[in-house]
């Protein structure tokens, strides 16, 4: 009668250790609020833009507003959870919203993307941790000479405990993605965004720089002869 009891006593304890080990997992935060999906959700940023011309010698600046408005959500085609996106713009505060964009983002409990300007971005990636580290543009085509300079990024979380501050904003529990940063003497490329526990993006910054003057002693971005700067900070949000 012993041998019979030692196994079931055996099999109890490997029943209630795969019980806890599996407990234990779904217990680990994935950090899926840095990504929020509600619809009636809005946020309003203050963006800016330089774009310096290499043909016409010149740099243009741009100054406005953009509001990100969850419009509805469906399922996509590999059964996600996915929310539509509309993108307003306005160039003055007292102007009237202007549809521009319609994008599109989906998540479950492993990857976040967007997509934006039909260019799938793979957002973020959970749990999240500190110093992971993933391919965020494996979906798109670098191949198109428009969105070369996409390749080889390498996404890293480089921050998990950050603070966003900007204007009347103080968000806690906010997150760095350093999406790219390399530089030569001719180009200079830096990509970085920052998202807030359930709040999403609070900041997103671009650079795609390039010269073929080498003697120039500026640094980037005085130094610039071709390309843009971007920068977009969350100013209101519901």
């Amino acid at each position: 009668m012993q041998k019979p009891l030692i196994l079931l006593l055996a099999i109890t304890c490997i029943f209630f250790t795969a019980c806890k080990d599996e407990i234990e997992e779904t217990n680990i935060e994935l950090g899926l609020e840095y990504f929020p999906l509600e619809v009636g959700k809005w946020m309003i940023y203050e963006a800016d833009s330089v774009v310096y011309n290499g043909f016409t010698q010149t740099v243009d600046t741009a100054e406005f507003f953009i509001r990100e408005f969850v419009e509805s959500s469906f399922i996509d085609d590999e059964g996600r959870p996915a929310v539509r996106i509309e993108r307003s713009y306005k160039y003055d505060e007292n102007d009237s919203w202007v549809l521009k964009d319609v994008w599109y983002a989906v998540r479950d409990s492993q990857y976040a993307e967007r997509v934006e300007e039909n260019v799938r971005f793979l957002k973020l990636v959970f749990p999240i941790l500190e110093n992971r580290t993933w391919e965020g543009n494996t979906y798109i085509n670098t191949s198109d000479s428009e969105l070369s300079y996409f390749a080889d990024w390498e996404y890293q979380i480089t921050s998990t405990n950050g603070v966003y501050q900007y204007g009347n904003l103080n968000i806690a529990d906010a997150i760095d993605v350093q999406q790219n940063d390399f530089e030569t003497f001719i180009e200079k490329s830096y990509a970085k965004e920052t998202y807030a526990k359930n709040v999403g993006l609070v900041f997103k910054e671009l650079w795609q720089l390039e010269t073929q003057d080498l003697g120039n002693p500026e640094t980037w971005p005085s130094r610039a002869e071709e390309g843009f700067t971007y920068r977009q900070r969350l100013i209101e949000h519901n």
